[in-house]
C-alpha cells in the first residue's frame, strides 16, 4: 500500500528584501517640520489666548512686545519649514517616506507662516511708526 505523497505546487519564492534605514536627510526634514509645527502652534495659542483676554506669558505686557514675539516665532517656524522643504526634496531622491512626510507637512504650513510673519512685521512697523509720530 504505497500512498502517494502530497507535495505542494512549486511556486516562485520572492527574495526577502531588508528595509533600508531612513536616510539622515529624511530624518532632519521630518524633525524640522515638527519643530516648525510646534512654533506655529505656540503662536496660534498666543493668538487664541489674546482674543480671550488671557496672557500666556507674564513678561508680554504691551501690544508691541506681543507682536514682536509673534513675529519672531512665525519667522522661526517659516525657516524651519523652508529648511524642511529643501531637505525633504533632497531626500526624495532616495524615495524616503519619512522625508516625504516632512515635505508634505512643510508645504502645507509654509504659506500661512510667511503670511502671518509679514502681517506681524507690518503691524510691528505700523505700531512703531505710530509711537514715533505721537
Amino acid at each position: 500500500m504505497d500512498q502517494p505523497q502530497f507535495s505542494p505546487p512549486q511556486t516562485e519564492t520572492k527574495p526577502q528584501t531588508q528595509k533600508a534605514p531612513a536616510s539622515p536627510v529624511a530624518i532632519v526634514s521630518f524633525v524640522l517640520s515638527l519643530v516648525g509645527t510646534v512654533f506655529f502652534i505656540i503662536v496660534i495659542a498666543l493668538i487664541i489666548s489674546r482674543t480671550q483676554g488671557k496672557n500666556l506669558f507674564s513678561s508680554i505686557n504691551t501690544f508691541e512686545k506681543y507682536i514682536a514675539v509673534m513675529f519672531s516665532l512665525f519667522l522661526v517656524s517659516f525657516f524651519c519649514f523652508l529648511a524642511s522643504l529643501i531637505t525633504g526634496a533632497i531626500s526624495l531622491k532616495k524615495e524616503s517616506k519619512l522625508g516625504f512626510a516632512g515635505l508634505i507637512i512643510s508645504a502645507i504650513e509654509v504659506i500661512p507662516s510667511i503670511i502671518f510673519s509679514m502681517a506681524c512685521g507690518l503691524t510691528q512697523s505700523i505700531t512703531s511708526l505710530g509711537t514715533v509720530m505721537l
